[in-house]
Formats: structure tokens, sequence, C-alpha cells
């Protein structure tokens, strides 16, 4: 993101031939312009994917104080891809500073760039109408003042749905969907540029399912730019201290989300949009039926495959499928740890075990740690093990697990 620091331009804006360029593969269904959808707003946020660079400044305006023309246009700039084309391996935001030539900005996006171009090409049908590109929250308070949504503050984010926008004083993503280990898929733009990335998991598992199903998409789809940053990993501080806005889809809002994305992970939206899924996480379990033998459940694709090692949604419901393909239950170590029930369902919420009670974020993940819930906090210990009738430091936990004030 540019620095946070007035500069007055004094070059006159250059006249810019700003053209809508379509996307160079087919398979995104692209919402138009205007499409107020969780779906139309990720779709129309692809489309500068994998030709638009990260430059500082990208996107605003010579004032440095807002959206700047191509942000205020219906459409991609044609100088994007044209410079993008011309960059190597060995690019560097760096070599481009805007603060010595201003044509800098016009030649890629910055990460709230790029959000702010995405977000007026799906709420916008005309040219040269107030931008949504500003600092702090402004734009996320502007979309809740306007009824499209609620902001969340980072200390209460609690999980992570398809569309959500994520922002810090530093940085500014979109959420494509969140995976079963806890990591989650994104779009944003981040040197070298516009892209998907994938967080770790929560306990910090690098080589996550949102790195892998990232990595995919972006090899598969955008190939050339693949070759050249072929690196999908981002941090851990990515799960933490972002503000949220999340779209509200209700029949009375302006937004709305009839293919139930807000409901899905990363793949089964990621399939909806490309048509294809990476191996191994194919999401159709509708040709497929449950089996048992002596050994316990597993369940057996139309072909005869059946899932191992992984975890799979069946009639909305996650299980976990064991290196032999069985179902499992009870306690299962993934990254983090995860319980289910004899059914084999994953657990959310409070579980007990044996005489322990556990807490499961949405997730399905173990928490630790204190937690807030119904308004009262609990510890759950390294182990995961409520804390009952003790003190925790000089914090008094009576015997329900509540703290005492």
């Amino acid at each position: 993101m540019r620095k946070m620091k007035k500069i007055v331009a004094v070059v006159m804006c250059t006249a810019l031939a700003l053209t809508a360029v379509v996307s160079p593969f087919g398979k995104n269904d692209v919402k138009a312009a205007g499409t107020k959808t969780i779906k139309g707003f990720l779709s129309t946020a692809l489309e500068p994917m994998g030709t638009t660079m990260y430059t500082y400044g990208g996107g605003w305006n010579e004032e440095d104080t807002g959206a700047g023309i191509e942000t205020r246009t219906i459409g991609l700039s044609s100088r994007w891809a044209e410079f993008a084309s011309q960059q190597t391996s060995s690019y560097n935001y760096k070599n481009y500073d805007y603060k010595t030539n201003s044509d800098v900005i016009h030649l890629g996006l910055d990460c709230s760039g790029y959000v702010g171009w995405a977000l007026y090409n799906t709420l916008e049908t005309e040219n040269n109408k107030e931008g949504y590109v500003d600092y702090d929250n402004k734009v996320l308070e502007k979309l809740e003042k306007q009824g499209y949504g609620t902001l969340t503050m980072a200390k209460n984010v609690k999980d992570y749905k398809p569309g959500d926008i994520m922002k810090t004083p530093d940085h500014m993503w979109i959420v494509v969907g969140p995976c079963s280990d806890g990591s989650v898929v994104l779009m944003h733009s981040s040197p070298p540029g516009v892209q998907f990335s994938g967080t770790p998991t929560p306990s910090g598992k690098t080589n996550s399912e949102a790195v892998t199903i990232a990595t995919y998409y972006k090899k598969t789809y955008y190939s050339s730019w693949y070759e050249r940053y072929p690196d999908s990993s981002k941090g851990i501080s990515y799960l933490s201290g972002y503000n949220q806005f999340r779209w509200f889809t209700s029949e009375s809002s302006n937004f709305s989300d009839p293919e139930g994305y807000q409901n899905m992970t990363a793949v089964e939206v990621l399939k909806d949009l490309f048509g294809t899924v990476p191996p191994g996480y194919d999401t159709d379990t509708k040709n497929g039926t449950w089996k048992k033998d002596g050994k316990g459940w597993w369940y057996e694709y139309s072909d005869g495959s059946y899932p191992a090692s992984k975890w799979v949604k069946i009639d909305n419901i996650w299980y976990y499928f064991k290196s032999s393909g069985y179902m499992a239950t009870g306690w299962v170590k993934d990254g983090d740890w995860y319980y289910m029930d004899s059914s084999g369902a994953m657990q959310t919420g409070w579980v007990k075990s044996g005489s322990v009670w556990y807490y499961l974020k949405s997730s399905g993940a173990m928490a630790t740690g204190w937690i807030q819930d119904g308004g009262n906090w609990y510890y759950l210990k390294s182990s995961g093990a409520m804390a009952a009738g003790e003190y925790i430091g000089k914090y008094y936990v009576d015997k329900s697990g509540k703290w005492v004030e």
C-alpha cells in the first residue's frame, strides 16, 4: 500500500486510453459490471489477475487522496497488461517510484487500488463516479453505511467467508474461501502483482491446503505468471490483526448470494468459477455412496475410487478419511486437533470427551488459551482441556469454567 503521506503532484494527469479488456482465459464466468452478488464480486476481482503488476500507489490519484482514473473506470486499463508483459522474474516494484515518476501509478495496482477497482466494477455501471480507494477503514465504513454489510474489528473476527474483505493499515485482500485445515485462499495485489495466495493453517503449518489450491489455479490458468512468480504462500500474519468487512446477502439488502458462495469452501467456489479442482479435491460427492465392512465406513465414488488422508464435505458435513480410506471418529490430528463424533461428523463448539470439556472453533480446530463464548470467558489449557475451579495466573475460573470477576 502507498505510504500514509500526502504528496502534491505537479505533473498534469496524462490522458489514458482505458479499454475493457477480456480476461486471457475463458473459464472464470466474469459477471457484467454492476452485478451485486458474491460471485459477481469474485469474478470481477479475477479480471486483472496474472496481467497486472503491483506498483506502489497504483490505482490512486496523483494527489494521493483517493481513487485515480483507473479505479473509477469500468474495465481494465490496457497499460496494466502492457507493463506486465515487459516484466521478468526479477521484477522489483521498488525500482518504480511514484514520487519521482508519477506515471507509475498508472502502470499497475497496489493492494487498496486493486480492491477498490474490484469494488467499483462490481457496484457501479458508469465511469468517473466516487471511487472506493482511501486510507484506514474509510472504504469499508462507507460500504457499511450504504447498507452493503458489516465491519468487524480484528479482535472479533472468528471465521472467513468468500467475498470478505480484510484490511490493516498496511494491506488489504479478498477472501476466496476457507479450507478444511483452517487456512484461507485469497486474492490480492502484493509484490509482484495481482494473484492467488494461500495462508498457513492457524497452527503455522506452511504446506496448507490453501497454498496447494492457490498454486494449482495459478499454474493451470495463469501459467505465464506462474513461470515467473511461482510462490503462492503468505505468512501467518494474514490470519490475525485484520479488520473484516462481510457482505449482507439477505433479500432486503443491496447485495445477494444466489449461488450460496458464503457457505462454500475455497475449492467449491473455485470449481464454480473455473470448472476444475486440484487433484484429490473433488467436491462432487453426489455420485458416491457410503460402504461398510468389519473395519469401518468409507465413501466410494462411482468410479470405484475413495478419499484417503483428506477431508471431504458430504451433505454439508465434514468428514476425515484416514490413509486407509476409512472414516475417522474421535480425535484427529491434522496440523490442529479435530474431534469427530461417532457418526464421523466434524464437531464445533463445546465437546465433552471423557470427563473433560474442549472447545472447537468454527473451523473445527481445537482452541487453546482464553476464549469468549456467550458473554463469558473460559480458559483452555495447552492440551485443550477447559480449566475449572482454579486460578489462571491472577484470574479465577469457577467449576463451570467461567472466569469470575
